[in-house]
């Protein structure tokens, strides 16, 4: 009897171990379900927040929406806010996030062109590397900032997107741009 006794709680234990495996399989898989519904997610607002700043762009330079002109470049006395103008917010429906609430602001700012050298171009010289310089002079750019949310269904908690772009007085052609990294050196 000890020997059946001992057999049925060895085979119970194995029956236990795969089922924790078994489970933790399942848990491991759920959780790339979550990541690829986050990406997903994450790509719709990103979207959302480019789109937005095309819609906001075509209706400033059709001249739907003008923009006041700021003859403070210094931005004296915290009055840069006086120069900014919300064009427009949408909202729009994902089937990865639910509805996505876009807003665009606008001001006409000096936009300052710069060439990094990013580590890895030269080589040759490690003081280069991730340095910005600029070049050609300031010219006045219509700059548009948007933001892309959504409240996030697993953890009830608002998601973000941003874009940066720019179009130059006197040109159709809209730059997105990134935020400066701290590793840059400024020249």
């Amino acid at each position: 009897m000890n020997q059946r006794g001992f057999a049925t709680i060895f085979g119970l234990c194995l029956v236990l171990i795969v089922a924790l495996v078994a489970n933790g399989i399942q848990s491991s898989q759920d959780n790339y379900a979550y990541e690829t519904a986050n990406f997903g997610a994450e790509f719709d607002l990103q979207n959302a927040a480019d789109s937005a700043i095309y819609v906001a762009a075509d209706k400033v330079l059709s001249g739907d929406v003008t923009l006041p002109v700021n003859d403070n470049p210094y931005y004296i006395g915290n009055t840069r806010d006086k120069f900014q103008r919300k064009i427009l917010t949408t909202t729009t429906t994902s089937e990865h996030i639910g509805t996505i609430t876009t807003e665009v602001w606008g001001e006409i700012i000096d936009v300052q062109h710069y060439k990094v050298a990013y580590k890895g171009e030269d080589d040759t010289n490690a003081s280069k590397n991730n340095v910005a310089e600029k070049i050609g002079t300031d010219v006045d750019a219509y700059v548009f900032f948007s933001v892309a949310q959504a409240t996030n269904s697993q953890t009830g908690a608002k998601i973000y997107r941003r874009a940066f772009a720019y179009v130059l007085q006197g040109d159709a052609t809209i730059r997105f741009m990134e935020v400066p990294m701290s590793s840059y050196k400024w020249n």
